[in-house]
């Protein structure tokens, strides 16, 4: 009895195991997860061959998924996670005659006691941010690190997202209790793109095939971008991959190549290839040129770029705060004197629109923490007395949308502000520790960088 029910529990994982293969190489359509109805359900089966609880998905309306505030230390994404590894892969699914674009999610070396996932869409693609899918899995029993769990549903059916910058993020508890937050960042894929494959034409299919990138940018904080690729169809019969890092000083500027490495497609040996590069992260724009190696691909033909990812000045902090800048030492009373005496000068020879106040961006240093109080005073002191609009980092950026202190500086702020106010560091040494009020942590400014972003733009 005991070689009958253990036969069988072999061919069924053997069976998941080949279907799973197959959607990520694009072979066949796929929903074999059984996870794609709207309510919570077993995914025993994936595992145990039962529909028991002792692995659980969990399902959460749209305007239930409650996504976490991300902290200040995201756990990293690294070559040895201790969480095991998660991978996202793209198909063609067909339904009847028609095709679309399914993702492949899939988690595999599993070490994690729960995981909470969802699918959100860039904020500057759309303005609308509610997560597309979200779903937990929990694992009650320990199981073996050659155990998959995937979740294959195609939850954005048409087109008309495809091209798309998305989000996958998830939080993920271990079997240590650890939580840790991941994100990672990718373009949506066309479905005539994934229909090349069936073309007769190879080596136009080829050169026209754009591969699926995914850039995991949850160790940014470290300065570490790394990137995951779903390797091209066989049938390509390419023989590698050029890897190329590029990097734009400003929003408008021309990329240059940062570390190029090529990569034989005889040492991949899975659906995907992750590559970390090593080397120093400069501030700028960053983004991977991936080009196929093979002997028709020439120029740019057979070449995908992965979307563009911001970088900020400070290796410990992976996105470019406005605000980071220099704290005062000139007396505030000057200040606010010089400022309110400026105004009612300029008030009476420029009568502006009085529902549209002047725009200042305060640029100072957040690394001293007793004089982030005193910033947050003389901004109120500009809004209440003088009438003004002060763009403060710590006031702004929780009203945005994005929440993204990059994006509020290079769009947001520079499109608000008429004039930049900037405050001279004090001197002595930067607090070990930041100002409750304040939530970025700067160690260190390179503000030559934010001068020269500004004047350049």
């Amino acid at each position: 009895m005991y070689n009958k029910k253990y036969t069988i529990f072999s061919a069924l994982s053997i069976i998941f195991l080949y279907l799973q293969i197959c959607c990520l190489l694009h072979s066949v359509s796929c929903h074999v997860s059984e996870l794609c109805g709207n309510e919570s359900k077993s995914c025993s089966h994936q595992i145990f061959a039962n529909h028991s609880q002792e692995c659980w998905m969990t399902y959460f309306k749209r305007e239930e998924c409650v996504r976490p505030i991300i902290p200040q230390k995201r756990i990293s994404s690294n070559s040895n996670e201790d969480y095991g590894d998660v991978n996202i892969g793209a198909y063609l699914y067909t339904e009847k005659v028609f095709n679309s674009v399914g993702l492949n999610v899939t988690f595999s070396k599993i070490k994690w006691k729960s995981l909470r996932m969802w699918f959100i869409e860039e904020p500057g693609t759309n303005n609308k941010t509610m997560p597309y899918v979200c779903r937990k899995f929990n694992v009650y029993q320990n199981i073996s690190l050659e155990d998959v769990i995937f979740f294959d549903c195609n939850w954005l059916r048409g087109h008309d997202k495809e091209g798309s910058i998305f989000r996958f993020q998830y939080e993920v508890t271990d079997l240590n209790g650890v939580l840790s937050f991941h994100d990672y960042l990718f373009k949506y894929p066309h479905t005539n793109n994934l229909e090349l494959e069936k073309r007769k034409s190879a080596v136009q299919s080829l050169k026209k095939w754009k591969l699926f990138l995914i850039v995991d940018i949850s160790e940014f904080r470290n300065g570490i971008l790394q990137l995951k690729i779903q390797v091209a169809p066989s049938t390509f019969n390419i023989t590698g991959y050029e890897i190329d890092l590029r990097r734009s000083s400003t929003a408008d500027g021309d990329f240059s190549s940062v570390l190029k490495k090529p990569i034989r497609e005889n040492s991949v040996g899975s659906a995907f290839l992750k590559i970390k590069p090593h080397t120093i992260y400069k501030p700028g724009i960053y983004k991977y040129r991936v080009k196929m190696i093979h002997l028709k691909c020439e120029g740019e033909e057979c070449v995908t770029y992965s979307p563009e990812i911001f970088y900020g000045p400070d290796l410990q902090a992976p996105v470019l705060i406005a605000i980071v800048g220099i704290v005062l030492t000139i007396p505030l009373i000057i200040i606010i004197a010089g400022f309110f005496s400026w105004r009612r000068t300029w008030v009476a020879k420029q009568p502006g629109d009085p529902h549209q106040p002047t725009g200042v961006l305060f640029i100072y240093d957040g690394s001293y923490a007793s004089h982030v109080a005193d910033i947050i005073k003389f901004s109120n002191y500009l809004k209440e007395e003088c009438k003004l609009n002060p763009l403060v980092d710590i006031q702004c950026i929780p009203n945005t949308r994005s929440k993204d202190p990059m994006r509020w500086l290079m769009v947001e702020a520079y499109q608000e502000a008429q004039f930049i106010l900037v405050f001279a560091s004090p001197r002595g040494l930067p607090s070990t520790e930041p100002h409750k009020l304040h939530p970025f942590t700067i160690t260190k400014t390179n503000f030559g960088y934010i001068i020269k972003f500004f004047c350049n733009i």
